[in-house]
């Protein structure tokens, strides 16, 4: 099973845009085994959160990225709550310092 097999399989689906928007963040990570989900994702929301503040969109035509990024995070930790194998407060606390890396370097 891929991200992306675990991606489709939620249910209630996302709008098409914000699956087309994920998917796009992704890349290559849609690919990725499944297990990767938690990684990729973060890793993708970092990689677009990043692209929203350096081109400072921050208007109403930015809404969908920063939802893109929303939903990134959101199925990292969705996965990592599922999976027996993960350290969910580990994963927590690298996710709040991956972000925290973002503000400060934005702030």
């Amino acid at each position: 099973m891929t991200v992306r097999d675990w991606l489709d399989a939620r249910t209630p689906p996302p709008p098409a845009a914000l699956r087309e928007g994920v998917c796009a963040a992704l890349g290559d990570g849609c690919d990725a085994d499944v297990t990767q989900t938690t990684r990729v994702c973060l890793g993708a929301a970092d990689r677009a959160l990043r692209a929203i503040l350096d081109s400072q969109r921050f208007d109403r035509d930015g809404a969908l990225d920063l939802l893109v990024v929303d939903a990134l995070t959101t199925y990292a930790f969705e996965y990592a709550s599922l999976s027996r194998s993960s350290d969910l407060g580990l994963i927590a606390n690298e996710g709040v310092r991956q972000f925290g890396k973002i503000a400060a370097a934005h702030g």
